[in-house]
Formats: structure tokens, C-alpha cells, sequence
């Protein structure tokens, strides 16, 4: 029988830790350059978590190379600040390679791990890092669940940095075998793939990368970054584990960029 992954108990876990872990860290910045509407959506209700755990929220926006990377080196050097979060995807009237954007912001105030340094450090397990959120809620939430990574087959419907790239790294940090497959990936190659999948993550919110119900392994784990990308009744009848709509992981995303915040002054200070 299939198990809803539980996301709003892993919110709730990471709202215990965060008020009880003493911290100083309580002011975040976040830049948008775009009107992309996931990103819109994630700034306001990250605004709202913010408040409601006592930590300071101040958006920003940007609109040429110019203005972000000004925010960026201002958010740099003052010292009310803990932690800069810039979203993605870059607004079109950004001209800049993204990489050019995540390295300037400093490594200790780096909320997403996308900076040189930080993803260096992921890259080797080297002690308590900084993972983007939502790389990091996905196995949250499958640790949370008792799942066992150890030997199985996984797979990333996504290639990114923020999502694809550091998942792939933490998955296999814990003992899978890990595929992920992006745009140029042949279709039959990722049909079959999911079908040999132990767990599939899929993170690309684009209609033609909806999920083949027929395709998916029987007793597999399916995590949707997008809800929209399954179709939830009829996986329920094949997974063993399921995220849903009414319980996102999302949630669990922003709790982890405030807790990122918190980490950055526990490895930094």
C-alpha cells in the first residue's frame, strides 16, 4: 500500500530545530530578476515563514547585471546580514552566466550552496555543508520516512544546479546508483529508466516531462518537485512512497533555506 510522504512533519521538524538551536542569524536578503511565478510564489511564502519564526525577510529586485551584482556586493559586506538568496531562473534581461552571479555572493552568506566553495565542499562530503533546499528536502523528507538509499537505483528527471546537479551528489553520498537525464536525454532511454527506478525525483515543470504512470517501477519511491508532473491517483496504485498535493514538498524547501541560514553561522563562525 502506498504511504503519502508526510512533508508537513518534516516542517514541523525543522520549525523544532530552528527555535531551539541557539542563533544570531536572523537576516535574510533575497533578489529576484525575473517575474517567474514559481519564484514569485516561493519569495511570498518564504517572507511569511520568516516572520513567523522570528527572522528578518528582505527582498530585493534586480534588473540589468548592473543592479545584482551591485545587491550582491552590498549584501556582501553588511555586517545585518546572514544570509543572500538569489532566485532562479535569471530574469532575460540578465546577460551574465549564472556562475558569475552564485560565486560573487560570499561562500558564509551563501543560503542555497550554489557558490564555488560551497558546492566544493558538498561535492566531498566534507563535514556539515550547505545543500540547495531543495535538493536537501528531497532526502529530508526520505529520511524522515526510514528510506533505504543504500544500493538502489535512483533517478533525476532534471540537471540543474539548483535541484539535479547537488541531489544527484547526495544520493550517492548515501549509496545509490544514481541516473539523471535532462532535455537532450533520449525518451525511450528515460522511459525505460523509470522503470527500472527504485526512486525517481522529478523536477522539471514542463508538460512533455509528465510522468509515464504506466512506465513506473511497482513499489517505487516517486517524488514530485512540481506536483503537476504525476498523476497522484494512479501512481497510488504502484508506489510504495508518494509525494502529494496537499502536503508539498515546498514546504520543506523554505524551512531548509531558514535553516541554511543558521548553518551558515555554525560553519563560518
Amino acid at each position: 500500500m502506498v504511504k503519502i510522504l508526510d512533508c508537513d512533519a518534516v516542517v514541523q521538524q525543522y520549525n523544532e530545530q530552528i527555535k531551539k538551536r541557539p542563533n544570531s542569524a536572523k537576516n535574510l536578503v533575497s533578489i529576484l530578476t525575473s517575474e517567474d511565478p514559481w519564484s514569485v510564489k516561493y519569495q511570498h511564502y518564504l517572507e511569511k515563514d520568516s516572520k513567523e519564526l522570528g527572522f528578518s525577510y528582505n527582498p530585493q529586485h534586480a534588473k540589468t547585471d548592473e543592479e545584482l551584482l551591485e545587491l550582491i556586493k552590498k549584501y556582501n559586506t553588511e555586517n545585518s546580514v546572514d544570509g543572500i538568496l538569489l532566485f532562479y531562473p535569471l530574469g532575460k534581461t540578465i546577460q551574465s552566466n549564472r556562475y558569475c552571479f552564485a560565486n560573487e555572493i560570499t561562500p558564509k552568506k551563501d543560503v542555497e550552496g550554489l557558490n564555488c566553495y560551497n558546492m566544493g565542499r558538498l561535492l566531498q562530503e566534507n563535514g556539515k555543508v550547505i545543500a540547495p533546499a531543495t535538493a536537501e528536502a528531497v532526502v529530508s523528507v526520505l529520511q524522515h520516512h526510514n528510506y533505504i538509499f543504500n544500493g538502489k537505483l535512483g533517478l533525476i528527471i532534471n540537471r540543474s544546479d539548483v535541484v539535479g546537479k547537488p541531489l544527484r551528489i547526495m544520493l550517492e553520498h548515501l549509496g545509490m546508483t544514481v541516473t539523471a537525464v535532462y532535455e537532450e536525454t533520449d525518451r525511450e532511454f528515460i522511459a525505460d529508466m523509470i522503470s527500472k527506478s527504485d526512486l525517481v525525483v522529478t523536477a522539471v515543470s514542463d508538460e512533455k516531462y509528465k510522468l509515464p504512470n504506466e512506465r513506473v517501477k511497482k513499489g517505487s519511491a516517486v517524488i514530485a518537485v512540481n506536483p503537476s508532473n504525476i498523476d497522484e491517483v494512479r501512481l497510488m496504485e504502484k508506489c510504495s512512497l508518494l509525494t502529494s498535493r496537499e502536503k508539498p514538498l515546498g514546504r520543506v524547501t523554505r524551512k531548509v533555506t531558514l535553516n541554511n541560514l543558521i548553518k551558515l553561522q555554525e560553519i563560518f563562525r
